[in-house]
């Protein structure tokens, strides 16, 4: 098979569809070099390659910048292919502990009595049949972690609560739902994903659980965005309008970790192993419990909200400072965590999207990196000179978002310890998922010791502390 060039083609089309034919291109010294099947580069496409010699370095150079802005993706070949790098770094947590349920993500949605099982169960189908990543396996070939698309279908489990009242129903509906969010999954036999409906009358909830492996904050969103298309279409006998997906996580995955490995990344290396190289210091907050040798991952989440006028005054100091709403919750709590540690000297870690092709924003994956955000407190700066310099650290930590966490570990090389997290201890999520948020989380267990969430509820912003057990109490 050969390729017709299109001539006059913006540079990142003319990639895109050679990229399509299995032709790739990565940055060599001051040139470029091309990677391609036998046969497929042909005296023309050669002769159209070197004439536009300059603009395809100019936009790798760029795409280093931003590696995936700039991301040329292909489709992944059939079969097992390697996880990404974030994915990897959740299987061998999973091998390290598989009954562990810290990475579980669960959510539920109300159910309304009258709704019909059947349909959702089909709804469910669809869903999965539109989203590969719902129905992976993970395997490990050799001592290589890999994925492979199935043809699974999932099964929906019907439970009913039990209770001679309304509140006594649906206090055991709760009890059944964080139930499903703690039992563990094993990665090598199912996908892992479930689904089950609790029927408690009017308190009705549909819970989903999935493993962090195949989805992100953003993806819970677009499930339960799907789906309602999807039993929307169902019940009213038509077809969902959903628009096709042109790629699979598996197809981001592929192409992700294959740029990472052809393209130049000591500049971010450079920026990361200079955060790193001055030791991190353990966040030290006040417990209720000695901190055990081992940190288990019992979490429990307290949910609170801001009022309406306090929402808006913190929306208003973001962008009186020229920030947003994220840098004005990373410098709250880190404040918070100042004031509270007495400690200068905060790590914080950061979910970021990811998300920067828009050909991506409707693909169910883990798409989410993590961003390591340092800053110094010292020298009692105001709120407002505080947070601008954390604005500014915010920015710059951005320029490097793209350089796997688990590659900045392995610049850190910190000591491991089974009693904290190596690089950070407290996280912040500020959650900006797809439409408004329809569902309540469930606590498959606490990753890290304390997480602030933040979101945009009804009334205002609203937000919740997931905390491991083993230390703090919730009373606390």
């Amino acid at each position: 098979m050969t390729v017709t060039p299109v001539r006059g083609a913006p540079v990142v089309e003319f990639l895109r569809e050679l990229a399509a034919q299995g032709i790739h291109f990565s940055l060599a010294g001051d040139g470029v070099r091309c990677r391609a099947p036998e046969g497929r580069v042909t005296p023309e496409l050669r002769s159209e390659i070197a004439s536009r010699k300059p603009e395809i370095v100019r936009f790798l150079r760029s795409s280093v910048d931003s590696p995936d802005a700039g991301l040329v993706l292909e489709r992944a070949p059939d079969g097992n292919v390697p996880l990404s790098f974030a994915q990897q770094r959740l299987w061998f947590l999973h091998k390290l502990n598989p009954d562990g349920t810290a990475y579980n993500l669960a959510i539920q949605v109300p159910v309304p009595a009258e709704a019909d099982d059947a349909l959702i169960a089909r709804s469910l189908t669809l869903l999965v049949r539109r989203h590969a990543i719902l129905r992976t396996l993970f395997v490990d070939l050799d001592g290589i972690p890999s994925q492979r698309v199935t043809d699974w279908v999932p099964t929906l489990q019907i439970l009913h609560a039990s209770g001679e009242t309304d509140e006594a129903r649906n206090l055991d509906a709760s009890r059944l739902a964080q139930a499903q969010a703690d039992l563990p999954f094993a990665l090598e036999a199912l996908p892992p994903f479930r689904a089950t409906i609790i029927r408690a009358g009017s308190a009705s909830r549909l819970v989903l659980v999935l493993h962090h492996i195949v989805a992100d904050g953003w993806s819970l969103g677009l499930l339960v965005r799907d789906l309602k298309a999807y039993y929307d279409a169902e019940l009213h006998g038509h077809f969902a309008e959903l628009p096709p997906l042109p790629w699979r996580y598996v197809d981001y995955a592929y192409s992700a970790r294959a740029q990472f490995e052809d393209t130049d990344q000591e500049r971010h290396a450079d920026y990361w192993r200079a955060k790193v190289s001055r030791g991190l210091t353990l966040l030290d907050l006040p417990t209720d419990h000695p901190r055990p040798l081992a940190l288990g991952s019992r979490g429990a989440v307290a949910t609170f909200a801001f009022a309406p006028a306090l929402s808006e005054k913190l929306r208003m100091l973001g962008r009186e400072s020229g920030g947003t709403l994220f840098t004005t919750f990373v410098t709250l709590f880190k404040i918070l965590l100042h004031r509270y540690s007495g400690q200068t000297d905060i790590v914080l870690g950061t979910p970021v999207a990811n998300r920067t092709r828009t050909d991506l924003e409707a693909v169910v994956g883990l798409f989410v990196s993590t961003l390591l955000l340092r800053s110094d407190l010292s020298g009692d700066p105001t709120a407002r000179a505080l947070l601008n310099r954390i604005r500014l650290d915010t920015l710059e930590a951005r320029e490097h978002a793209d350089y796997p966490f688990e590659k900045i570990v392995e610049l850190a090389r910190p000591d491991r310890s089974l009693a904290h997290s190596p690089l950070f201890q407290a996280s912040l999520v500020v959650q900006n998922s797809p439409g408004a948020r329809t569902y309540d989380s469930l606590s498959g267990g606490a990753i890290f010791e304390l997480t602030l969430y933040v979101w945009d509820g009804p009334g205002g912003l609203a937000g919740s502390f997931e905390y491991n057990r083993d230390l703090f109490e919730p009373e606390t």
